[in-house]
């Protein structure tokens, strides 16, 4: 981007910033709410968690370390770090939880094993076997229905997230669209509205800090070809900035700019054209790396 494109859009930007702090200024943030959220939860797991006595005789270091965190989010003056503490509380609470769990279910192991192993010495031996592959079945089958809910609720959460964020998942990864309104026309200027959907794309960026992402602009086929695939690649570089803005690195995303490329909808009517007019975020899948797909 030319240092005359890049002004323009400060600019831009510069205008955009005091109208949102003046509708700012009518309530809490969608920041300042969520990171409270968050931290009640957090508060919540940790009073659970104090009181199972299991997890202070089997877990008691990883609760402190909890607690630790815990009080570090309960201190923290920016909501995003609040956000990020309580998170990280919340889920070290949890493996402290899981962690007397699964030493409960060992010592209950070891403790058949123990008394099979009397039983055979009291020439119970062929009884006994097949008490102890029962009990084996038992806890191998408590076992894997433990995972089997711990990994469906890690389900269910990410995807009350795709969907508060409007997105979509596919073999690419999860992908959303930020449409032709979120721009005045013909710019690559992002509206007042696109605050709202960015934040919430960035607050996931942030709480799956292993995820990278691709940000990719599109147009209609109205007008040349080459000031088209400038424009989307204007777009594209705008959402990023933005993104950055918020505190995403920039060697967590990666810009494309495919002009009039792979449209969703016929470009002979307005309505098809509004659609074409838009930004692609794919965050990708973690085994995924920054290359773009062949189209």
């Amino acid at each position: 981007m030319t240092g005359k494109i890049r002004n323009v859009i400060h600019m831009g930007m510069g205008l955009f910033i005091p109208c949102f702090m003046v509708f700012a200024g009518c309530g809490p943030s969608l920041q300042e709410t969520r990171a409270r959220d968050h931290l009640a939860n957090a508060k919540a797991a940790q009073a659970l968690a104090r009181a199972n006595p299991n997890v202070q005789n089997y877990a008691q270091i990883p609760l402190m370390d909890a607690d630790k965190t815990l009080a570090a989010a309960s201190r923290a003056k920016k909501y995003d770090e609040m956000d990020h503490l309580a998170y990280l509380s919340e889920k070290k609470t949890r493996i402290a939880i899981a962690t007397a769990d699964e030493q409960m279910a060992e010592n209950a192991k070891k403790a058949l094993g123990n008394e099979a192993e009397l039983m055979m010495a009291q020439g119970r031996e062929r009884e006994e076997t097949a008490n102890l592959e029962a009990l084996e079945a038992k806890a191998e089958a408590w076992t894997q229905a433990y995972k089997a809910e711990m990994a469906t609720a890690e389900v269910d959460k990410l995807q009350q997230e795709i969907s508060e964020m409007q997105g979509r998942i596919t073999d690419r990864g999860i992908v959303i669209t930020l449409g032709d309104m979120l721009f005045a026309t013909g710019s690559a200027t992002l509206s007042a509205d696109a605050d709202n959907q960015i934040n919430k794309l960035a607050a996931f960026m942030m709480k799956y800090p292993d995820r990278k992402l691709i940000v990719e602009g599109y147009t209609d086929s109205i007008g040349a070809e080459a000031k088209n695939l400038d424009l989307s690649l204007k777009r594209a570089l705008a959402v990023s900035d933005r993104l950055m803005s918020r505190e995403i690195s920039s060697d967590r995303i990666t810009i494309k700019g495919y002009g009039e490329e792979s449209p969703v909808a016929g470009n002979d009517n307005s309505m098809g054209r509004q659609q074409n007019r838009r930004v692609e975020v794919v965050i990708l899948n973690e085994e995924s790396n920054l290359q773009s797909p062949a189209r």
